[in-house]
């Protein structure tokens, strides 16, 4: 392990642990000012993934940069550090606002593409740039749209549902699948704060782990390719 393989070891079981007591030992108690804090400030969390990518300058490196981006801004607005007036949902912005729309079009993309990097040979290069602009699109333009769970938290499933069968039963060529096995179950660890319901008081806290656990995953992820995929290699199977 390299000193940023500890310090994202650190931040993300550190973090978790803060997070998890607190929230089993004072439930009752309202730290809504201190979450909005933390909202914000864990996107400090993308600068690992960010700088493993740097070198190479791949897609992922701008995904990475443009998502942490628009979903700063839009949090910052969530929290009313933007001047917008508060709201009976405890935002400071509706639920349908533009940066909203942005910042989840960009973190199913994000999304979507790490998990390419796990299964990339066997999808044709072109399928990778036109899936990742139709997910983008829908999460975008369906942000509100439920059937049981909002859109964007199906595409999420499926894309979670391919990675296991893959990790599974597919020979990885060029990767550590005990590594890749540790990023996924980080992800669907992230996945549970984003999803798993709680006070509206603690909504900050839970979303601030998600963002340190989604963030530490891709970090993983990626540590555990040979090299960061560029997305301009020749496919293994063209056909598909």
């Amino acid at each position: 392990m390299n000193c940023l393989d500890k310090a994202v070891a650190a931040l993300l079981i550190v973090y978790n642990v803060i997070i998890i007591t607190l929230y089993i030992l004072f439930n009752d108690v309202n730290f809504t000012e201190v979450g909005k804090v933390t909202t914000v400030v864990t996107h400090l969390a993308a600068i690992p993934p960010l700088i493993i990518t740097k070198s190479c300058k791949s897609l992922l490196f701008w995904m990475i940069l443009l998502t942490t981006i628009s979903s700063t801004l839009y949090h910052m607005a969530q929290v009313g550090w933007l001047g917008d007036e508060l709201l009976e949902t405890g935002w400071y912005i509706p639920s349908d606002h533009p940066l909203r729309r942005i910042d989840h079009g960009f973190s199913i993309a994000l999304v979507f593409l790490v998990s390419v990097t796990i299964w990339y040979d066997i999808i044709p290069t072109l399928w990778i740039f036109l899936v990742t602009f139709v997910l983008m699109s829908i999460s975008v333009a369906y942000i509100n749209t439920v059937f049981i769970f909002p859109i964007r938290e199906w595409i999420s499933l499926v894309i979670i549902i391919i990675d296991f069968f893959v990790l599974w039963r597919e020979k990885l060529d060029n990767k550590d699948k005990k590594i890749l096995w540790l990023g996924f179950f980080v992800f669907i660890v992230s996945a549970a704060f984003y999803a798993v319901p709680t006070r509206q008081e603690w909504e900050w806290y839970s979303h601030s782990a998600w963002h340190v656990n989604v963030f530490s995953s891709i970090y993983i992820i990626l540590r555990a390719q040979g090299e960061i995929p560029q997305f301009i290699r020749q496919p293994r199977l063209d056909t598909i």
